[in-house]
Parts: structure tokens; C-alpha cells; sequence
């Protein structure tokens, strides 16, 4: 195996070049069960609504947050939305928030992924509180630790901020899921005060969610054809090298050497030996190099995602490895027999 290495010098760079697609493939089949539940969670079950930072709300529920956090991020709300007054003579708005006629509406501006995953983070709970507090019927309300009912059997004081300060208190027993769930449903429910068509907005989502995927596919689709041909390149110019090389070095043999191998041998090392060279290379590049790529990926795309998965993935890793190392262990031996087979077969 070693003296093959110096085959490869001449190829280095297919070598570098198949790593590196596929590393690219690895990463897309990655990401493609990510998507798909993107589409799932956000698409389906959230109508489409990605994350807590509205794109456009009333300006008294704009007011409302602000109170909410206790004025904290009056600043950070007053630089992310721009607050259009009821009545604005630009009719693009007009016709896509009719509500825009008789009361003024808060606009998001255009802003940075770091400043909307920090406002999403600060709003989530505060849309929560809300969707408590101001749906009746709100299936977080029978939920534990925010039972209608004191402990003592009465009932929470009629005020909404005695309200809201009692379930500020308990956010930390509910799980993150919930509390994102119940946000978005509070954004939802604002979108519909507005006039906007969340029909619309879900199936846009969806259109995007789906072309994103479907761009990722045929990325992973392109290098894995690029990574085949590239192999089957190598493999074959390997392959024309060493039939070269074995033709010169058979054409310089002594008498003596000539007695020592048979021509059925020299055309089985001409012919079914460098073939298993080839498919051993193409295997080698196309599986070996891609299998630890994607397990490595798979464990840190786990641990990003979900700290408690890690061991799993890790585990079914470990686990395979041990089996493809007995299976070698197996194979392998039956492998050199059926070669020694195939020689004698020619001797026919």
C-alpha cells in the first residue's frame, strides 16, 4: 500500500480537490434534515413565522413591550422599528395594511442577524406573557406553574399586571419549546389584528424553505457526481501507471526471473490486480475519506443543536467503526483467498 503513495504524487491535486467536495457534500447531507424540520416545525405547525421580532405590529402593542421590559428595550425597539402615523398618504401601505387608515403601525427597519436573534431573545417571553394574558382559551393556561388558581385555591387578582408580574415569575419553570411556541402564536394573533394574509406568509415561507432545500440537494448531488469522476480519473490514470510500470520492469526479466513467474500470473497482475487497485482507490476516496467527515459533522451538528444527542450520535459512531474494523477483520483474509483462486484459474 505504501509503494502505491508514490503513484499518487503525481494526482496530489484531485486528491486535495475530492476532500474538499467532500467535505462540501457531508456538510449539505448535513443540513438537509435540518431543513426538512424547519419546514415542518416553522412552516407547518408556525405558519410560517421564523422568530418573535415581528415584521410589523400596532404601535399600542409596540407601547405594550416597551412597558413590558420596564422600559429596557425602549432603546433597542426605537432603533429596529420605524413607527408610521394612522393615515399615511403612501398607498403601497395603505392597500397592504388597511389597518394602517385609522391607527398608526410600528415598521421593522432593515437590521443585522446579530440585532434580530438579540430582539428575538428579549421578545419571546414578553409575547408569551402575552399570549397568557390575553387569550382566554390559550392552551399554555393549564399548563404546570401557571394554573388559573393560587396555591391557596383563590384566584390571581383581576389586574393584568398583577398578572403579568405572577407569570414573569414562573418563566423559568416552563420549557424554551413552549415559551417559543406560545410567543409565536401571540405573533400570529398580532399579524391578524393587522390585515396580514398569514396564508400567504406560510406559503412564501414555504416556497423559500423548499428552494433553499432543493438548492442544497442538488449542490450535494453536484459534488458527489464531481467527487465520482474525479476519482474514477485518478483511479484510472493510477491504474495506466502501473500497467506501464509492470510492462517495462517484465520486459527487462532475466531467463531466470521468467521461470519464476508464469505467464498466467503476469496477466493476472496486469489485469485483475490493478483492477482491485482502481476499485480499492475509488472506494478509498469516495467512502473513507467521506465517512469520518460525516460522522465528525453529524456529532458537532448533534451537540449544536441538541447537548443531550451528542452521546447518541457519538455512540452509533463508535459502534460502526467497531463493526466496520470486524468486518475488515473478516473480509479481508477471504479476500486474499479468492485472489490466489482467480490465479490459479488462469493457469488454465
Amino acid at each position: 500500500m505504501l509503494k502505491l503513495l508514490r503513484y499518487l504524487r503525481p494526482y496530489l491535486v484531485f486528491v486535495l480537490m475530492i476532500i474538499v467536495l467532500l467535505y462540501v457534500q457531508a456538510m449539505t447531507d448535513l443540513e438537509l434534515p435540518a431543513q426538512m424540520a424547519r419546514i415542518v416545525n416553522t412552516g407547518l405547525q408556525e405558519s410560517g413565522i421564523e422568530s418573535a421580532v415581528p415584521d410589523v405590529m400596532r404601535a399600542s402593542r409596540y407601547d405594550q413591550l416597551v412597558q413590558l421590559s420596564g422600559g429596557a428595550l425602549a432603546e433597542d425597539l426605537a432603533a429596529a422599528y420605524e413607527i408610521k402615523p394612522a393615515g399615511t398618504d403612501d398607498a403601497g401601505l395603505l392597500a397592504r395594511y388597511p389597518l394602517l387608515r385609522d391607527e398608526s403601525l410600528a415598521f421593522l427597519r432593515p437590521i443585522g442577524p446579530d440585532q434580530r436573534d438579540q430582539l428575538n431573545h428579549d421578545l419571546t417571553p414578553l409575547f408569551f406573557i402575552i399570549q397568557l394574558v390575553e387569550s382566554s382559551d390559550s392552551p399554555f393556561g393549564s399548563m404546570p406553574g401557571f394554573e388559573s388558581e393560587t396555591p391557596d385555591g383563590g384566584l390571581y387578582p383581576g389586574s393584568d399586571q398583577q398578572i403579568i408580574e405572577a407569570v414573569r415569575g414562573r418563566l423559568e419553570d416552563v420549557p424554551e419549546q413552549v415559551i417559543k411556541q406560545g410567543a409565536l402564536a401571540a405573533v400570529a394573533a398580532e399579524y391578524e389584528q393587522i390585515g396580514v394574509d398569514l396564508n400567504r406568509l406560510q406559503t412564501d415561507f414555504l416556497w423559500r424553505a423548499g428552494g433553499r432545500m432543493l438548492l442544497i440537494a442538488l449542490i450535494s448531488a453536484v459534488a458527489s457526481i464531481l467527487v465520482g469522476l474525479l476519482a474514477a480519473r485518478l483511479a484510472a490514470g493510477i491504474g495506466r501507471d502501473l500497467r506501464s510500470d509492470l510492462f517495462r520492469k517484465v520486459t527487462y526479466f532475466s531467463s531466470a526471473e521468467y521461470d519464476s513467474f508464469s505467464p498466467a500470473s503476469l496477466i493476472t497482475r496486469s489485469t485483475n490486480d490493478v483492477q482491485q487497485i482502481q476499485m480499492m482507490l475509488v472506494m478509498l476516496l469516495r467512502i473513507l475519506f467521506y465517512a469520518p467527515i460525516l460522522g465528525v459533522g453529524g456529532v458537532f451538528k448533534a451537540t449544536r443543536s441538541n447537548l443531550s444527542m451528542g452521546w447518541i450520535i457519538a455512540l452509533a459512531v463508535a459502534l460502526l467503526l467497531g463493526l466496520i474494523i470486524i468486518l475488515s477483520k473478516l473480509a479481508i483474509p477471504r479476500f486474499k483467498k479468492v485472489q490466489k483462486l482467480i490465479d490459479r484459474v488462469n493457469l488454465v
